[in-house]
């Protein structure tokens, strides 16, 4: 925690990302979204990319310290949001102000940090990860319905005949 820079107050920097795993045009889009976010409704999102976490140490308990390290007081607290990547060992988490668990439950933010973006995370495709995580928070932090996790398809793949030659 010591290592993150401090975000002064009033900062309109949304994302930091300290792992270098997010492309240019992916943080444009970000930022896009959450200035427009931000004026809306005066709600902020966070996000934040780091290698690795302590040995150890929870991904959450990781993502609290941040949180009270870059808001200090109540008042900071209550409209932001902080989502952060840890990329070494595929870990993610988010952590909310007391009025952002209004809109955004507990349930809902688990579910965007385990089904929307876990599995991105773990093939290593951070900028989808990202994306997909941001867009879901952007659309219920806006007064949209929850779009939900993606949906898993199973395709069935045309069966074949062999393409080798056998003993007969």
């Amino acid at each position: 925690v010591y290592d993150i820079p401090e975000l002064p107050a009033g900062d309109r920097t949304w994302i930091r990302d300290m792992a270098s795993v997010l492309s240019s045009s992916t943080e444009g889009t970000i930022k896009a979204k959450l200035d427009e976010l931000a004026e809306k409704t005066g709600t902020q999102v966070r996000v934040l990319t780091v290698r690795r976490i302590d040995f150890g140490q929870p991904t959450q308990e990781f993502a609290d310290q941040v949180f009270d390290k870059w808001f200090k007081t109540p008042e900071e607290k209550s409209t932001q949001t902080l989502l952060l990547v840890a990329t070494e060992d595929h870990r993610t988490a988010i952590v909310t102000g007391d009025k952002m668990k209004l809109v955004l439950p507990d349930a809902i933010s688990t579910s965007v940090v385990s089904e929307t973006m876990l599995y991105p995370a773990q093939k290593s495709n951070y900028n989808q990860a990202v994306t997909d995580g941001i867009n879901r928070l952007v659309a219920v932090l806006s007064g949209e319905t929850d779009p939900g996790p993606p949906k898993v398809v199973e395709v069935a793949l045309p069966q074949s005949g062999r393409n080798f030659k056998t003993a007969e």
